[in-house]
């Protein structure tokens, strides 16, 4: 982003200096001798702003890369996750409404991962409103996950949502179909993107609550919500 922005600046000054030298070389038939100094001159001046400019923008990217880390890190951590596919969020579309094209956004820090509406983005670090990560009191034992399109012969699935790389339960967190879908893919390799399916919870209360793709699971400090 911030090369961008400095070869925006440099290019700005190099075509606005090439623009004074075209109009220069326009009057040389008129006065020879004034319009070569002149040119001279530019030319002189711009080699000045083209060493200035640049060393100058680079200062002030160096500035914000060792003084505001974390805002390189965001991007680095930060996700959208669209058809079972995760992509940095920097290499993401918008809608016409002005929204990551996207399912889901998802963040991916020090073994724990937060799931956000694409219109709801809160991400750590983030401005001084977005809350630090808290993991939630309350959690699943087992997920088992039947898919609509499942084979009789085959067994239903058993979704994980934390272990030594992944913690799905923190404050906050939305579990939908897009994020089982994404799972379904990340953990057994099968993408069953847009099929419909039935899940039956263990949690940690040994309640048994079932949830199909129509639901969506919000965890809270000491519970989950479930909304259809």
């Amino acid at each position: 982003m911030f090369s961008s922005v400095c070869n925006f600046v440099i290019n700005f000054a190099c075509k606005t200096v090439l623009l004074f030298a075209g109009g220069s070389i326009l009057l040389y038939a008129s006065n020879p001798n004034r319009t070569a100094q002149i040119f001279t001159d530019l030319l002189y001046k711009g080699i000045q702003l083209y060493t200035y400019v640049e060393y100058n923008v680079e200062r002030v990217i160096k500035y914000i890369n060792d003084t505001y880390p974390s805002t390189i890190q965001i991007v680095e951590n930060t996700y959208a996750v669209k058809d079972n596919k995760k992509v940095h969020i920097h290499e993401t579309k918008y809608t016409e409404n002005g929204m990551f094209d996207a399912d889901f956004i998802l963040y991916e820090k020090d073994g724990y991962n937060l799931t956000m509406f694409r219109n709801e983005v809160n991400i750590p670090g983030m401005g001084n409103d977005s809350p630090a990560p808290k993991e939630s009191t309350s959690y699943f034992i087992s997920f088992t996950l039947t898919y609509q399109n499942k084979p009789p012969e085959e067994p239903p699935l058993s979704l994980s949502f934390k272990s030594d790389k992944i913690n799905y339960f923190m404050v906050g967190n939305h579990i939908d179909k897009y994020v089982v879908w994404f799972l379904t893919k990340q953990q057994y390799g099968l993408d069953n993107y847009g099929v419909p399916y039935t899940a039956q919870i263990m949690d940690n209360n040994v309640k048994l609550p079932k949830v199909s793709s129509e639901d969506v699971i919000v965890f809270q400090d000491d519970a989950y919500v479930i909304k259809t």
